[in-house]
């Protein structure tokens, strides 16, 4: 049957990961390393464990909602906001060298123009999910190397966000300034609305959740999954 497959398949992921886990421990690397070696073994390559693609996916978008809302509760934009200057230019000069450097290369193997600019822009910015999970990890995320790090990546992230707007609007033929304002106007309503309720809200519920570490377990996740 479908379901239980699909049991089958999940209980057998997540043993995999476990004992890739045991094992990074031994050795005494992060474990995240472990969560990608088990993605990499039971991927097409090796195991090719894919019948039910759909269900996995949506488990690996969700996985990547939490992780990304576990690093953003470690994060001190205070500190972040102390070496901003530092952090714009470090980020986009990366980000302008190493694009530079992948178009050319992907123009030397023979792409494309348009092969080789996707294959620049996915070179040229660093995994935020890893490095921040890596520094939280470690307790150095408030280390003045640690808020550069993340000031950086933070630059990068907003660069992407722009740059995947316009990739997806060159590649479906709209116009680049109609998804932009399209985005802004969005952006501009939702924001707002966050800010209200993080600040004038979210304090008092979360007192009142704090009481008991189940239900504010199950508050977090409810907000993460409403936002």
């Amino acid at each position: 049957m479908p379901g239980e497959e699909l049991f089958f398949q999940i209980a057998f992921l997540i043993a995999l990961a476990a004992f890739f886990s045991f094992l990074a421990q031994r050795l005494r690397q992060p474990l995240i390393i472990a969560y990608l070696v088990t993605g990499l073994v039971a991927g097409p390559g090796l195991l090719a464990l894919s019948p039910a693609t759909g269900a996995l996916n949506l488990l690996a978008q969700i996985g990547v909602a939490f992780l990304l809302f576990t690093v953003g509760l470690g994060l001190n934009w205070r500190g972040v906001r102390e070496i901003g200057t530092t952090a714009v230019a470090a980020g986009l000069g990366q980000m302008l060298v190493t694009g530079l450097a992948g178009f050319a290369l992907a123009h030397a193997l023979g792409y494309d123009p348009r092969t080789s600019l996707y294959l620049a822009a996915a070179l040229a910015f660093s995994s935020t999910i890893i490095i921040v999970k890596l520094l939280t990890d470690k307790e150095e995320i408030d280390t003045l190397y640690g808020r550069l790090a993340v000031g950086i990546l933070l630059v990068q992230d907003f660069a992407a966000m722009l740059l995947l707007l316009g990739l997806t609007a060159f590649g479906q033929g709209a116009s680049v300034q109609s998804v932009l304002t399209t985005s802004a106007l969005k952006a501009v309503v939702l924001l707002p609305v966050l800010w209200i309720l993080a600040a004038k809200l979210l304090p008092a519920v979360v007192g009142y959740a704090a009481r008991s570490q189940e239900l504010l377990f199950r508050f977090a996740m409810a907000w993460c999954v409403l936002v």
